[in-house]
């Protein structure tokens, strides 16, 4: 069994002590390192808004719906009907057609000199680390320009330019979405170089999301509601004109008592009946598919409405400058120590522990 070495403090604290003079060069330089990246990095802020959606699952009742509860567990989205359920909301807005309508909304800074759109608010108006525009000067993106669909394609694949690729990463990396798997509450959250933007950008993230699953949940019934407003539509038509047609066939005949014209009014009339009753029930269903539509509609309560943040979330400046005081003593440390005159480790053999234990005398206890 190999055993483990031990760190003698004493010949540590003289490797210390016998270079103070390099340690205090190499602090004073690791703190400067450590300034630089903490003010050359922009301060963030972060904007948060929290939701409650409808539970649109049936309910769990019972012994079932206790166990469940007592479990920390949410069996309502499991059983519910949508394919989409609040647990994969963090994927929609991840995803490259969500991210792209984030790009058009309108932002405006907290001193109200930029007014633009989101792209260009962080293609023109944000600050970078002095190594990022380094980076980007030296390995410049190799196209900028928007990648257009080839003449003739009519496919709906997404066709973006690596500059496009890089913004939306960007923006992706920039909102946050976790939904609480006990209570189904829904964090969103954004995080922005100026305040006003970072609210401004959290509340359209929260829209567009409940637009998103509105749409996906109210689709099969608006599709249904249109066939039904279509359908009372060429009903309404064909009834007025049977109407016009008996109208006109009892007004040129309204004097004549002869048997047949008598009964080609009442086929007129009939006719007539039969298509308001079909234009009856086809309003009926329209509005039916109507209540569906709103049934269908989710309801979002807005447990916590996004405000302007006051406090910076990022850079931790202090943390920052701790981690490089860390990084240089131990990098020093471990420099100095390899010419130390005393051994820091000390390594016990294994053997020797093994004839100590041999020579060691043996108690009897009655």
């Amino acid at each position: 069994m190999q055993a483990f070495p031990r760190i003698s403090l004493s010949a540590a604290w003289g490797v210390v002590k016998h270079h103070k003079r390099f340690f205090l060069i190499s602090q004073l330089v690791f703190i400067a390192i450590g300034l630089v990246i903490g003010f050359s990095i922009p301060r963030t802020y972060k904007a948060e808004i929290k939701l409650a959606p409808e539970n649109s699952g049936p309910s769990l009742s019972g012994s079932l719906g206790s166990i469940s509860s007592m479990l920390g567990m949410n069996l309502g989205n499991q059983l519910s009907e949508d394919a989409i359920n609040p647990e994969l909301y963090p994927d929609v807005k991840s995803s490259p057609d969500f991210l792209l309508g984030l790009c058009q909304i309108r932002v405006q800074t907290k001193d109200g000199q930029v007014k633009t759109d989101y792209k260009t608010y962080l293609t023109r108006h944000t600050k970078a680390t002095w190594w990022d525009a380094l980076r980007i000067k030296l390995f410049p993106p190799k196209d900028n320009g928007t990648v257009a669909a080839p003449a003739g394609q009519t496919d709906k694949t997404i066709r973006l330019s690596m500059a496009d690729y890089l913004l939306l990463q960007g923006i992706d990396g920039a909102i946050g979405c976790s939904v609480d798997k006990k209570t189904g509450v829904i964090t969103i959250t954004a995080i922005d170089q100026d305040p006003l933007v970072a609210a401004i950008l959290v509340d359209s993230v929260s829209a567009r999301l409940q637009d998103f699953i509105t749409d996906y949940r109210t689709s099969k019934a608006r599709t249904d509601l249109q066939h039904f407003q279509q359908c009372y539509a060429d009903a309404d038509a064909a009834y007025q004109e049977t109407a016009r047609r008996y109208a006109a066939y009892a007004d040129a005949h309204q004097d004549i008592s002869l048997e047949s014209y008598r009964v080609e009014s009442d086929n007129l009339e009939n006719e007539m009946q039969l298509a308001f009753n079909i234009r009856t029930q086809y309003a009926t269903q329209v509005e039916m598919a109507k209540a569906k539509v709103l049934e269908r509609t989710p309801v979002y309560t807005v447990l916590q409405k996004p405000y302007v943040p006051v406090k910076h979330e990022a850079p931790r400046r202090s943390f920052i400058l701790l981690f490089w005081m860390f990084m240089g003593f131990v990098l020093s440390f471990l420099w100095k120590a390899r010419k130390a005159e005393n051994p820091i480790l000390i390594h016990k053999p294994a053997a020797r522990r093994a004839d100590e234990a041999d020579s060691a005398p043996v108690s009897f206890e009655d």
